[in-house]
């Protein structure tokens, strides 16, 4: 082919400059310095002679007969917020009943909602073990005594499951009868036997 298709076509106004000075050059050299077809060249060559070819489009600058103010979009926003609809179609029939005539794409284009930024909840590696109340409310865990905060007394060698953090070992809550209790440090054990009793 006599010009490539992946070309840079060039502004109007170059190739306005280029026909308007184009002297004993053909249309299909043109072509493949300009990037355009020699079709659309003669058509352009043709206007500029009768004086109907304008380097910008008709519409460039021209503001589209459907465009709404700032103030516009606001009240309609508010309107939006003060009465609490429960979609958007609902708002946009209600536009439509008070004599608007928005398309639903404007008036969903125009309610977005800000997006709450997601925090991400801090997941906790947790281990259960099994140990038993080595008093009325009293746990012992590697060689530390804690106290548990209950409504009615957990008894003396009452089985409980004591949730341990699994990186560090440390104790977080107890559940008993498929309700949470929370620990209360109380001091450290130094025995010999160590937790093997409880």
């Amino acid at each position: 082919m006599w010009y490539s298709i992946d070309m840079e076509k060039l502004s109007k106004k170059e190739v306005f400059k280029l026909l308007k000075n184009k002297g004993t050059k053909t249309f299909k050299e043109l072509s493949s310095i300009t990037g355009y077809h020699e079709k659309s060249l003669n058509r352009i060559a043709t206007e500029i002679k009768n004086g109907r070819y304008h380097e910008m489009h008709g519409n460039c600058g021209r503001k589209p007969y459907n465009k709404i103010s700032e103030k516009e979009k606001e009240s309609l926003r508010s309107l939006y917020y003060k009465n609490t609809y429960l979609t958007k179609k609902e708002f946009h029939q209600f536009l439509c009943l008070k004599g608007y005539h928005y398309s639903y794409a404007f008036v969903a284009k125009l309610i977005v909602k800000e997006k709450k930024k997601k925090t991400r909840k801090q997941v906790i590696d947790i281990l259960h073990v099994s140990r038993k109340m080595i008093l009325e409310n009293t746990l012992q865990y590697r060689n530390k005594r804690y106290l548990v905060k209950t409504e009615s007394p957990i008894p003396h060698h009452e089985c409980v499951v004591l949730f341990v953090k699994r990186e560090t070992f440390e104790p977080l809550y107890i559940e008993y009868k498929k309700k949470r209790y929370q620990l209360l440090y109380q001091k450290q054990v130094y025995s010999k036997c160590g937790n093997t009793k409880y």
